[in-house]
């Protein structure tokens, strides 16, 4: 009743008579979770959706479907698109990571969005995918009642989502009442955006997971998402990695975590955080219960910001993992052991 196919680089099953031999072989009606895999295998936007045409993914209960590095382009997701709009559909998983699909390809995939009943996971990450994309994706969001994550990472070069993509995503997050999880790294994220998705966080009620990893985000977009956490009782992971955040910025952090009761995981490593930011951190801790997961490494943060951190550490006892580099072999030892309890 559950059936995983991984095809990936698979030569035979290029092959058209390989393929329509698994065609009308697999017991496709008994199947309560069927996983089929077709990653890197050369397919595209003709053979996706030739494909897409004759295999009875519709008969199975629950797919989970991996298209990731083919070549689909605008023409394949057009196709998956069609399928994606049948009331039949039992597609819940959807990978087209690295696809070349576009704007247009992206526009497809968002119409479908609207009407689609089924689907829960989605990644479209390295897409190529501008603001006009993104806009429609953001329509996509206020209809759909089933899609719980969301992948919009870019490649880190070349096109992204850019600063009016992401304001439509963040809007549509207002009114959006089921995603979980939203991915936008690598999106070039400023400070201007980081208002936007603060104003979201204050409304939205679904959200879990936000990586805004690999972004442009400085103190000011720092203290625009740490207020909005003041409000937000949702949101249990955050990820601020790779961003341009300063002491100001961490200041603010710090000052939430006194009162924030739902964050769990909190990434903040490759910034500019030095001591102050550190200390202001480490009196966050001390009052919060919460937090499990933090992650401080790479970031500017000396003996004194580690002291703090380590004076903290003696009140609080919830975190549980704490990642952070240190220049005086003493502390670390001693921060080693009481996290070492704690596991």
């Amino acid at each position: 009743r559950v059936l995983n196919l991984d095809f990936g680089g698979c030569m035979p099953f290029k092959n058209v008579k390989y393929q329509q031999h698994l065609r009308t072989h697999l017991p496709w009606d008994s199947l309560e979770n069927l996983t089929l895999s077709f990653r890197k295998l050369d397919l595209d936007g003709k053979k996706i959706t030739e494909m897409l045409k004759v295999w009875p993914f519709d008969k199975a209960k629950s797919v989970h479907l991996n298209l990731r590095f083919n070549i689909i382009s605008s023409e394949g997701a057009k196709g998956i698109g069609e399928v994606l709009k049948r009331k039949t559909s039992t597609i819940r998983t959807l990978d087209l990571c690295e696809c070349e699909i576009g704007d247009e390809g992206a526009m497809n995939i968002a119409a479908a969005l609207e009407v689609n009943k089924s689907l829960q996971i989605i990644d479209l990450s390295s897409n190529d995918i501008g603001p006009a994309g993104a806009e429609k994706i953001a329509k996509a969001l206020k209809k759909n009642k089933s899609l719980h994550s969301l992948n919009l990472a870019s490649k880190g070069v070349g096109v992204n989502i850019g600063d009016e993509g992401v304001k439509k995503i963040a809007a549509s997050l207002e009114t959006n009442k089921k995603l979980q999880t939203l991915i936008l790294k690598f999106n070039q994220i400023g400070d201007d955006e980081a208002e936007s998705i603060a104003i979201a966080l204050r409304k939205n009620t679904s959200l879990q997971t936000l990586d805004l990893d690999c972004n442009l985000i400085a103190d000011e977009g720092a203290k625009k998402i740490a207020a909005a956490l003041g409000v937000n009782k949702k949101l249990q992971t955050l990820r601020l990695g790779h961003n341009q955040i300063g002491d100001e910025g961490a200041i603010a952090i710090g000052k939430v975590l006194k009162k924030n009761k739902a964050l769990e995981t909190l990434h903040l490593d490759n910034n500019g955080i030095e001591d102050v930011g550190a200390a202001a951190i480490g009196k966050g801790l001390e009052n919060n219960k919460t937090l499990r997961f933090l992650n401080l490494r790479k970031n500017y943060i000396a003996d004194e910001g580690g002291e703090e951190i380590f004076k903290a550490l003696k009140k609080n006892k919830s975190l549980k993992t704490l990642k952070m580099d240190f220049i005086d072999k003493s502390l670390f030892d001693k921060i080693s052991e009481i996290m070492s309890g704690r596991r």
